[in-house]
């Protein structure tokens, strides 16, 4: 049988670079805005540099978008720099997650999942969980590329289930797309289909087209495969 649609690295690297991309209205769930252990409050320098990160973050997002690979790298190592100069944890969790997308875009899964895994204990360390959502999606993500399937299964449902208690519906997505293509790639059509459902209905209730369109490629799969 041929490969099943929709799972290659750019693919899997381009849709986290999306996530992180998407407008606060469409993916930041209920009660994201919970104390953390490393919040402080930062004076008017500290405010500037924190806006630059996040304008380097942006940048390198959407210049690898447009496949400047080399250019976006160093947008986000900057941004890692300025992050890791505030002490600022969560900053440094997405511009490593970044740097993680770009690694996979290139094939390199294991760099990827390493910068991953840092990622994730920062963002543990930060006590934001909705971070810690996202680092386990995207871990999850890498693992099924690298055809570690209990392992992106386990992380999917970590995830799935933080974001479900967060009404994160846009991780939701993510996990189950995960999990239907562990569950294809085990031949277990019947779950596969049920999570690739799941995720559709999300899909359409977020408006995501081009989501939904790779969506129906990987249902129509199964169907003609099984």
């Amino acid at each position: 049988l041929d490969s099943p649609p929709y799972y290659s690295a750019d693919s899997a690297a381009q849709s986290n670079l999306q996530a992180t991309a998407e407008p606060p209205a469409h993916r930041e769930p209920k009660n994201t805005h919970e104390k953390s252990p490393a919040e402080r409050i930062y004076n008017e320098e500290e405010q500037d540099l924190l806006l630059e990160a996040q304008r380097l973050l942006q940048l390198g997002i959407i210049e690898a978008e447009q496949a400047f690979n080399d250019r976006a790298e160093r947008c986000f190592t900057e941004a890692l720099e300025i992050y890791r100069s505030l002490c600022n944890l969560i900053g440094q969790s997405k511009a490593l997650s970044c740097l993680g997308d770009l690694q996979e875009k290139k094939g390199n899964s294991s760099q990827s999942l390493d910068l991953r895994l840092r990622a994730l204990e920062l963002s543990r360390q930060s006590g934001n969980r909705l971070e810690v959502a996202e680092c386990l999606t995207s871990i999850a993500g890498t693992h099924l590329l690298m055809s570690n399937l209990q392992e992106a299964l386990d992380h999917s449902e970590m995830a799935k289930e933080i974001h479900g208690e967060m009404g994160n519906r846009f991780g939701m997505k993510a996990c189950l797309i995960t999990m239907g293509g562990v569950y294809t790639i085990q031949s277990e059509h019947s779950m596969a289909l049920q999570s690739y459902r799941s995720a559709l209905e999300i899909t359409r209730e977020l408006g995501a087209k081009s989501s939904e369109a790779s969506l129906l490629e990987s249902i129509g799969w199964i169907h003609h495969h099984v």
